[in-house]
């Protein structure tokens, strides 16, 4: 039996951090437990983690700032991020989602919803270390999918892990149109629910962080996206 996932869940409500790390126990995670943003921040140092469930309002520093110390720090600048919050306004959800984390659930949701999230990053994890895809260069980038490594004219550029993922599938479906949905699923897996939207943000992220590539990600209008065609 292999070892266990471990998720660390960041939530100052201790009833409802219980119900949580209770039904991720039963279903095979190690779950770590905090109630504090700096808490977490040590955590991420301790300990090798596979998941971070972050409430956004917490008692010293909030959310925000624990998911902008992960992506900062090399161990952990792709550890997937699911932030947990009573806000559910759009400006809300945008500034967590630049901030860096990966997808948003709001309460109150239901713990089947929350695990159905859960097991979407499990499956991308796996797959991560089961499949060693070759590199690909389209126009100035240099994208590797084994180290979910993006350069650009020879440069880092810092992307979070949903970022890559949309940037990956547009980048090997060149010119293919997919609706917010597809992308969804190919990100998160089939039967997850979230935020249509949350593609919105993180493909302005994209954009913005690949500066004049802005153009090889084409909107379309009422559908989503597709990558323009470039020279490999």
């Amino acid at each position: 039996m292999g070892e266990k996932r471990h998720i660390l869940l960041v939530e100052d409500d201790p009833d409802l951090s219980e119900i949580v790390s209770y039904n991720l126990g039963k279903n095979g995670y190690a779950v770590s437990q905090v109630s504090s943003g700096k808490r977490a921040c040590e955590i991420s140092r301790e300990k090798t983690l596979d998941l971070v469930l972050l409430d956004l309002m917490l008692p010293d520093f909030g959310g925000l700032e624990v998911c902008q110390f992960l992506r900062m720090n090399e161990e952990t600048r792709n550890l997937p991020i699911l932030m947990i919050t009573a806000k559910d306004e759009e400006e809300d959800v945008v500034e967590g989602l630049q901030a860096g984390a990966d997808d948003y659930v709001t309460k109150p949701f239901r713990i089947s919803e929350l695990l159905a999230r859960v097991e979407a990053f499990m499956r991308r994890a796996n797959k991560d270390q089961s499949y060693r895809a070759p590199e690909m260069r389209v126009g100035d980038l240099h994208l590797n999918l084994d180290l979910l490594q993006v350069k650009k004219n020879g440069q880092d550029v810092s992307l979070t892990k949903t970022e890559f993922y949309i940037l990956w599938t547009l980048a090997t479906s060149r010119g293919k149109v997919f609706t917010r949905k597809q992308l969804l699923q190919k990100v998160h897996g089939p039967g997850v629910i979230t935020v249509e939207r949350n593609i919105d943000v993180h493909v302005a992220s994209l954009r913005r962080k690949l500066k004049n590539e802005v153009d090889f990600i084409d909107t379309i209008r009422g559908v989503g996206y597709r990558s323009v065609p470039m020279e490999s």
